[in-house]
């Protein structure tokens, strides 16, 4: 389990999320920080703006701001129905947490 959760409250439109259309452009953004690190360029800009999205990965039992459940473990889509409303929030929730263990290994989010 991760030292940390994201938020899987979407009846409130919480701004934390892991729904948040906002959080489409960190695959991108960590893909170009982990490109100029591989090349050697500093990438210090990069992964600045990667500090950005840190408010999504949260530690504690509740969301910060909606008070709703955290999500800390990656759970299985399998046997779930391609469009249904479940099998997508866990995608979401998936990408998020599997995107938050890849900026702890970047030195983003502390490993406490």
């Amino acid at each position: 389990m991760a030292n940390f959760g994201v938020c899987i409250n979407q009846r409130d439109n919480c701004e934390l999320s892991c729904e948040r259309p906002s959080l489409n452009v960190l695959p991108r953004r960590m893909a170009v920080a982990e490109a100029e690190e591989i090349r050697g360029i500093d990438s210090q800009l990069a992964r600045s703006s990667l500090k950005h999205f840190l408010p999504f990965f949260q530690t504690g039992p509740r969301c910060s701001k909606c008070y709703g459940r955290l999500g800390f473990v990656t759970q299985p889509t399998a046997g779930l129905p391609a469009a249904s409303d479940k099998r997508r929030r866990l995608e979401s929730m998936n990408r998020l947490l599997e995107a938050g263990y890849k900026l702890q290994a970047m030195g983003i989010i502390p490993l406490e």
